[in-house]
């Protein structure tokens, strides 16, 4: 659903927020080396340290393939193998915490990355393009544990660089957030924030090389538990960025636990929302085409959906959500002569359907578990551009109807086989719908064996 009144981030759709978890105390190894096709081979390591006061976890990562695998043209001759298209990547990160007393903690997380990849050509063409990428974000947070909710600071550090042929662009942001999370009794609870963030980012392809944004937001969240079953959330945020008028963003969230025993739970649930997006400095900046004058997307998004759940000895879980999405003002790149630029030029229906299930059963010490993801998707432009426009009612372009993935898994004793297959449906690539590329399907398959020593695993 909509994530802007909830976490500010300018985004009309969800979001993922990634957490560092704390390692088991003692000392920790864990160690991974696989091989796959096409030169692809993948390594890493993490090492950690916990003790009652404080925990350090660090790791490192590597990964290479020459990917050239075979490919075919659009009426199935085939064409050899891709070149041009190997890439490599490491990175290190590093997570520590200092616990001061009960009350007050201290954490730091730091990652760094580093890429070298060649990026293949369109079919027909020799010509090789090479783009290095370089990347560091950190963070530090203080947090103080109250008897009832916790006060948190957080400061954050993001440098980016993307070197393309020698043309170099950089950026660097600065995140500054405040938040007070507390229960005001067993049935309220509210969380009260801000955060503010300033990007800079230079490149020879902005005019005067430069561009700069500060977004600033004020927000606040009110979960009540009026009964024993149902959950109600409020969440309200202002924000302000540099140039724009930004539309204030409310969501209604409600969950209705209908069912909840010793052996199935069944809970209902439903979001309303209010969404945005600013325009990206790319599409304010760039030269030439850039539009100083874009407003931002707007968006209502509403959604209903269930989770079901058996926790019996053989347990499996359904769940399902079905979505409508309204996005007015929406960022069309248009050709004007010889220049591409953006326009509010859309409006933009989305509706959707996303099914989760899933089985598992133990058996003394054959464990069998699978589970499918399944998602519908319908995007669809509102008005034509023009006369000429036949772009109306129809599918948004690279948007596919259907996605979806089955997984299944077998552990025997300490052997573990898994295979998955991960399935796209068609995508056209133009407005009209007249020209499609056609869906595909990707087969996975894995097998790996545990090993276990005095106060060691290994896998």
């Amino acid at each position: 659903g909509s994530s802007s009144a909830r976490f500010g981030t300018g985004a009309i759709g969800g979001t993922i927020d990634l957490n560092s978890t704390k390692p088991l105390e003692g000392i920790g190894v864990a160690i991974n080396q696989s091989i796959g096709s096409f030169g692809t081979t993948n390594s890493s390591i993490q090492l950690s340290q916990a003790g009652e006061k404080v925990y350090v976890k660090i790791g490192g990562y590597y990964k290479q393939s020459e990917n050239n695998f075979p490919h075919k043209s659009s009426s199935g001759k085939p064409l050899g193998n891709q070149e041009n298209a190997n890439f490599s990547l490491w990175g290190v990160q590093l997570a520590s915490q200092y616990q001061f007393n009960q009350s007050n903690l201290l954490t730091l997380e730091v990652q760094v990355t580093n890429a070298d990849r060649n990026l293949q050509s369109s079919i027909g063409s020799s010509a090789s393009n090479n783009q290095k990428d370089k990347n560091l974000w950190s963070s530090l947070e203080y947090q103080h544990l109250l008897r009832r909710g916790v006060i948190s600071v957080q400061y954050g550090f993001l440098f980016d660089e993307i070197n393309y042929e020698g043309s170099i662009t950089s950026s660097n942001q600065h995140k500054a957030s405040a938040l007070f999370d507390y229960d005001l009794s067993t049935n309220f609870s509210i969380e009260v924030g801000a955060n503010t963030t300033n990007v800079a980012v230079n490149t020879p392809f902005y005019n005067n090389g430069v561009g700069q944004e500060n977004r600033t937001n004020l927000f606040g969240s009110l979960l009540w538990l009026p009964v024993n079953k149902i959950n109600i959330s409020l969440n309200l945020r202002q924000a302000f960025v540099t140039d724009y008028a930004i539309p204030f963003t409310p969501s209604l969230g409600v969950d209705f636990k209908v069912i909840k025993s010793l052996s199935w739970q069944l809970d209902l649930k439903g979001q309303l929302a209010k969404g945005y997006k600013v325009p990206t400095l790319n599409d304010r900046f760039w030269v030439p085409g850039g539009n100083l004058d874009l407003l931002p997307e707007e968006s209502v998004n509403a959604e209903v959906g269930f989770d079901l759940k058996n926790i019996s000895s053989t347990p499996f879980w359904v769940s399902g959500t079905v979505y409508q999405l309204w996005v007015d003002n929406w960022i069309l790149w248009l050709p004007n002569g010889a220049i591409w630029s953006p326009e509010n030029k859309r409006k933009v229906k989305g509706f959707g359907v996303e099914l989760e299930t899933g089985v598992e059963k133990q058996l003394e010490r054959v464990r069998i578990k699978g589970w499918l993801n399944y998602a519908y998707t319908k995007s669809t432009n509102q008005e034509a551009l023009d006369e000429y426009d036949r772009s109306a009612g129809k599918q948004l372009p690279y948007v596919p109807f259907h996605n979806g993935n089955i997984t299944g898994q077998l552990n025997v004793g300490k052997w573990q086989f898994q295979l998955n297959t991960v399935a796209t449906g068609k995508r056209f690539i133009t407005a009209d719908n007249e020209t499609e590329v056609p869906g595909f399907t990707l087969l996975n398959a894995r097998t790996s064996y545990r090993f276990d020593m005095t106060n060691w695993s290994a896998q």
